[in-house]
């Protein structure tokens, strides 16, 4: 690497770090003032404050907006060696567009790596913390609690009915299991009481009771006093729904669970696909946007550093809008989730490609 590559770089580097640095705590600053008056009611201690809402807001904040830090950043450090005729003597001595953007290019691998691991591993660690705060102290409407009339498939072969279930103990009522074979009912299994036993799949079953069907032929068989052990997919974690859970699984765990659900029969598996697709999706898009950013601030013009920010702005504001409406076509079906979270690179990208060719040769 040559002395004006580790220079462009390291501009690039630290222009970005400076600039998330710097937005982490104006964020940090908003947010508090409008939660500050719920944390006090809930009088929460300072320590849990921190470790479990504001590092991984820190974390969850800025990896939502890291493609625009990058977008403001190079336009920001770029424009000003516009301005001073730096890249237009670079380019008078004989170095190519192409070969001026390499630094750009390692700048912007090595900041999407960094959003890579952390969508995909590190920040699903903080949002565990930072969603359960949330449904916890800040916003309840964030959890939703099963606790009467509870239906839902274990199996494609297998449901089960629960009037009431209370959490405090994990303890279920009115229980009553049926399994099918082949689209015939084989088997329904009542119970009084049902219970944790080995987390999170063994349960223990009450005063049963097993009506058997064969044909036209039944039989039944009571179990007063006495309880079955059984293995039944469903934890008592399902019976509590908080809103933007996929966020708290790494994408390994989101897989798994996908697995599961998929088990159980369910086909509302889309939110975590798309999940999964954003968080990838999120790092390809830093690197579009460092790259459409010097194609943007590379050519002085009059204006300067004032119209490439005041353009920057713009395409992120862009940029946002129309991975809004993506996500949510995504999320309503109207596109597969997979286009639906990249249609955003896809414009980009393509938008990126153009300003490239155009560019100063």
């Amino acid at each position: 690497m040559k002395i004006i590559d580790r220079y462009i770089l390291g501009k690039f580097l630290k222009t970005f770090f400076f600039t998330v640095l710097l937005s982490s705590a104006i964020s940090v600053v908003f947010d508090l003032s409008e939660k500050i008056q719920k944390i006090m009611d809930a009088d929460i201690p300072a320590v849990k404050v921190i470790s479990e809402y504001f590092i991984p807001f820190i974390m969850y904040i800025d990896s939502t907006v890291w493609p625009i830090f990058i977008l403001i950043s190079v336009i920001f450090f770029t424009s000003r060696m516009a301005k001073n005729s730096e890249i237009l003597s670079i380019l008078n001595a004989g170095v190519s567009f192409k070969r001026f953007l390499y630094p750009y290019i390692v700048g912007g691998i090595i900041v999407a790596g960094l959003h890579f691991v952390a969508n995909h591993l590190l920040i699903p660690f903080g949002e565990q913390y930072r969603i359960i705060f949330l449904a916890d102290y800040i916003d309840k409407n964030n959890r939703e609690v099963r606790d009467k009339n509870i239906q839902q498939m274990l199996t494609p072969e297998s449901m089960i009915y629960i009037k009431t279930f209370r959490h405090s103990d994990t303890t279920g009522y009115d229980v009553q299991l049926e399994k099918m074979e082949d689209g015939a009912l084989t088997e329904i299994i009542k119970a009084n009481k049902m219970e944790i036993d080995e987390p999170p799949f063994k349960w223990r079953l009450y005063d049963y009771s097993i009506r058997s069907f064969d044909g036209d032929n039944q039989s039944v068989e009571q179990f007063k006093n006495k309880w079955l052990d059984t293995t039944l997919y469903i934890k008592p974690g399902d019976f509590i729904r908080i809103k933007d859970i996929e966020r708290t699984y790494t994408t390994f765990d989101l897989l798994d669970r996908i697995e599961e659900e998929q088990l159980k029969g369910f086909s509302a598996i889309d939110s975590f696909w798309i999940e999964i697709h954003r968080r990838t999706a999120d790092a390809v898009t830093s690197f579009i946007l460092a790259i459409l950013a010097v194609c943007v601030a590379s050519r002085k013009v009059r204006g300067g550093l004032g119209w490439h920010l005041a353009t920057g702005i713009l395409i992120g504001a862009t940029f946002i809008l129309l991975s809004k409406f993506s996500i949510t076509f995504a999320n309503s079906n109207v596109v597969h989730p997979a286009l639906g979270v990249w249609i955003p690179n896809i414009v980009f990208g393509a938008i990126t490609f153009l300003l490239f060719k155009k560019a100063q040769k």
